[in-house]
């Protein structure tokens, strides 16, 4: 089975989290802090979302987290595809603020 470009891209930041990358763990923050205040205004699940995918990292497959988050498969796909983006802008940026402290 080929693995897509998506999960490839969140085992990187499996793996960073899992080492304790300060910048990974911080853009991680900065990403689910995101979410929850977008759940908060607009009135949806990605918090519950990220926290299944990235958190607590269950092995269902990705037609029943989507199923329990009430979303569609390919919608599930599209929020992904956003976390992941969110995710390396602010490792980007936390990166490039650490650059130019030093």
């Amino acid at each position: 089975m080929r693995k897509t470009k998506i999960k490839s891209q969140e085992e990187k930041i499996f793996d960073l989290l899992d080492e304790g990358n300060a910048l990974a763990v911080g853009a991680f923050e900065k990403l689910y802090t995101r979410f929850e205040e977008d759940d908060a205004m607009h009135y949806t699940c990605h918090a519950a979302i990220i926290r299944t995918i990235y958190i607590v990292r269950s092995e269902h497959v990705l037609w029943r987290i989507a199923f329990d988050h009430h979303v569609g498969e390919r919608t599930l796909y599209r929020y992904r595809k956003s976390y992941v983006k969110w995710f390396c802008f602010y490792f980007e940026r936390l990166a490039a603020s650490a650059n130019s402290a030093a």
